[in-house]
């Protein structure tokens, strides 16, 4: 009844109908953003709390009635090009994601590429004001922990994957960590006793080292593995890799280059197994972890719009890391191999870093 009450001095107060009211505190389109502030800041002067059961029972009502999307959430991605998602699989199955999740919650999803030729931030902040959205996921597969130069005043956002410092939105990321350790448990399970882990192109950073971290852990509980170093670059160059692969003559290589391996001339799975960090729907010859990108994706989508009824916008107080644990999933590249009885007795060592760039 309270809530009911604060709504009619709301808009007694604004000049505007109760449903105007509705809309600027729950961030659904149809309202200007000055109206919107205006309502906003008179909902805080007459002290207006939301009905938490009453959010909960309209959200599930939303749910409910058609999936014709009313809103607009904005994809801004920071990728080589637009549509980054045709050419490959892991920023289609987040682009896919997040579409179902946006349509399910009444909203449409549309990218914003960031390197459009003069397409400045306040460029875009102005178009994206003018069209009336207010819900922003940022998404970028080539960089990490940059700083982006753009206001996010105004906006709910969130991001996927830690790709960049500023604006220090909250973001969803895989949970690296479970998912090597799952992974490497598998891989012992499987009679694999010389593992090597691969990570090139700035992986390590872009992982906050938690691949490192659950592969040092699994080597040093397990007596009977010969943890090798960890292969780590900046770039994509091959040689180098193939030279230390050349030089430790793993049993099994973790690697989110899976053409890398093809490279090195050896036969897989007879020679070697092969376990992509990378795992994608239709990597169906592969062993691998599935990220479960989509649920990613999902995952901040839901974020935003939540922020959009709470009326969070802009960079938060605190910023919040969610984590989506992935699976492991069996593949030809990783078959079962005999464990040699000389691997039985191996004393356990302490694998090194291997930094090559």
């Amino acid at each position: 009844m309270a809530s009911s009450l604060n709504f009619k001095a709301i808009a007694t107060k604004a000049g505007v109908s109760s449903a105007t009211v509705s809309y600027a505190l729950s961030g659904k389109a149809g309202v200007s953003e000055k109206t919107r502030k205006r309502i906003v800041a008179i909902a805080e002067a007459v002290g207006y709390k939301p009905d938490a059961a009453l959010v909960t029972l309209m959200a599930h009502v939303s749910t409910r009635r058609s999936r014709t999307p009313t809103a607009t959430l904005a994809l801004i991605t920071d990728h080589g090009g637009p549509r980054p998602w045709s050419g490959n699989l892991s920023v289609r199955a987040l682009w896919e994601g997040a579409g179902a999740r946006a349509l399910e919650l009444g909203y449409r999803l549309e990218e914003f590429w960031y390197g459009e030729p003069g397409l400045s931030p306040t460029r875009l902040r102005n178009i994206l004001i003018a069209r009336g959205i207010q819900g922003l996921l940022f998404s970028s597969a080539n960089t990490f922990n940059l700083r982006l130069d753009f206001d996010c005043s105004g906006f709910a956002c969130a991001m996927s994957g830690l790709c960049f410092s500023e604006p220090a939105v909250s973001y969803v990321l895989p949970h690296h960590h479970r998912n090597m350790q799952i992974m490497w448990e598998r891989v012992h399970a499987l009679g694999y006793r010389r593992p090597l882990l691969a990570l090139p192109g700035g992986a390590s950073e872009r992982m906050e080292h938690m691949a490192e971290a659950a592969y040092f852990y699994f080597c040093s509980v397990h007596p009977d593995v010969r943890g090798l170093p960890v292969y780590r670059s900046n770039d994509y160059e091959h040689a180098p890799f193939k030279a230390f692969v050349d030089e430790h003559r793993p049993d099994v290589i973790a690697c989110t280059m899976g053409d890398w391996v093809k490279r090195l001339g050896t036969r897989v799975p007879r020679e070697m197994g092969f376990v992509s960090l990378n795992w994608a729907e239709g990597d169906k010859h592969l062993a691998g972890v599935d990220r479960r990108l989509k649920d990613q994706a999902a995952c901040v989508v839901d974020m935003v719009v939540a922020a959009l009824h709470r009326r969070e916008l802009g960079v938060p107080k605190v910023r919040k890391e969610v984590f989506v644990a992935g699976r492991f999933v069996d593949g030809p590249s990783l078959p079962p191999r005999k464990v040699r009885a000389a691997a039985a007795g191996l004393r356990a060592r302490q694998p090194l870093l291997g930094l090559t760039k």
